[in-house]
């Protein structure tokens, strides 16, 4: 099965999330089909947030490896965020 990805903005809160769910007797979380409780949704986002930040470049200050996988992993998330 092939995958895939959405790309959105990191929401401050799940209360500003656009999985954010409100009926009217629970708020839920349609990415994972979680309850949200009071008062988190406009507090923070869940620990069990199935959203996920993309990474950040690798600089010089935090390069750990060699610069060719350095090029590499900051060319995907160049692709990933559009930035070329």
């Amino acid at each position: 099965m092939s995958k895939a990805m959405l790309i959105m903005d990191m929401p401050e809160s799940c209360a500003k999330c656009k999985l954010f769910f409100d009926s009217y007797t629970d708020m839920i979380c349609r990415g994972n089909h979680r309850t949200i409780n009071y008062p988190y949704p406009d507090k923070k986002v869940q620990d069990w947030c199935p959203l996920l930040e993309v990474p950040k470049k690798i600089t010089e200050r935090t390069r750990l490896c060699n610069k060719w996988y350095a090029q590499g992993y900051n060319a995907c998330v160049d692709e990933i965020l559009d930035e070329n």
